[in-house]
């Protein structure tokens, strides 16, 4: 979509009926714009040239459900407010663990090397994405603040000793594996063979486990088990949907011969 397609005018237009209705009523907040992407191409920062002062910034959640970086257009809009909104999770693996600690942080560099005076952080749970939420707090105070400084400190405050930070550290953001993805829907399972080396990728739930005994207090282990036995769970879908590509391929064989004999190896 560009400038001069109709759907933006509409949109324009739409976007001013919206203020004027505001306006009428007396309504006591305030408007601002949200989308996919901050504007349209060929120049993304369109809205801040067309839109009036009744809108007060804009705004638009990080493109490819957070995994582009933030939309260097934000540094052409001059005449509102600009937000940043990095995703603290994603739909497609919403039903699984996520992690972005490390992505979160580094979207709000990028937004603040764009003059964005606004950050918001886009999520369904709230326990799952605690940790990305906690650092982008964190990071709003001290903006000199590291995954690895996040992790240790953060480890500590959760679970009363260091160690865990460590597989954390190892599994924050792109590191950690995506056994769900959208299927007619939010984190949908699905025969894969991809997931069958499961136990290699998912190696990190036993260095987790491996930790348990060191935590002490009833609060801190409750804590540690959450998360523990949310990976425990991760790398059971993994060998899940292995075991399901296995099996598919099994009933291939017993119904089309010629194709040869399946070997497995994965333990289903």
């Amino acid at each position: 979509m560009n400038a001069n397609n109709t759907v933006f005018k509409e949109a324009v237009a739409d976007l001013a009926a919206a203020a004027e209705a505001r306006d009428s009523v007396k309504a006591p907040f305030k408007l601002a714009t949200c989308g996919w992407v901050v504007g349209p191409l060929p120049d993304r920062s369109l809205f801040d040239k067309v839109l009036s002062s009744a809108y007060s910034a804009i705004t638009s959640i990080d493109m490819h459900v957070g995994n582009t970086p933030v939309d260097p257009a934000y540094m052409k809009i001059s005449k509102h407010d600009k937000w940043a909104i990095p995703w603290m999770e994603d739909d497609p693996g919403l039903t699984a663990p996520e992690l972005w600690v490390n992505r979160t942080l580094e979207h709000m560099e990028d937004a603040k090397k764009y003059r964005c005076n606004g950050l918001l952080g886009i999520h369904w749970r709230t326990e799952q994405t605690s940790p990305q939420i906690a650092a982008m707090a964190q990071k709003s105070w001290n903006f000199s603040l590291t995954s690895e400084e996040f992790w240790t400190t953060w480890s500590m405050e959760e679970f009363g000793i260091f160690g865990p930070s460590s597989v954390f550290m190892k599994i924050d953001s792109f590191d950690l594996p995506r056994p769900v993805t959208w299927s007619g829907g939010p984190g949908g399972f699905h025969a894969d063979g991809g997931q069958c080396s499961w136990d290699a990728k998912y190696a990190f739930v036993d260095q987790l486990a491996d930790i348990r005994s060191d935590v002490k207090g009833a609060g801190n282990l409750d804590r540690f088990d959450y998360w523990l036995n949310s990976f425990k769970y991760m790398r059971a879908i993994s060998r899940t949907e292995c075991c399901w590509a296995e099996v598919t391929a099994l009933n291939y064989a017993l119904l089309f011969p010629i194709l040869g004999v399946i070997h497995y190896t994965h333990g289903c």
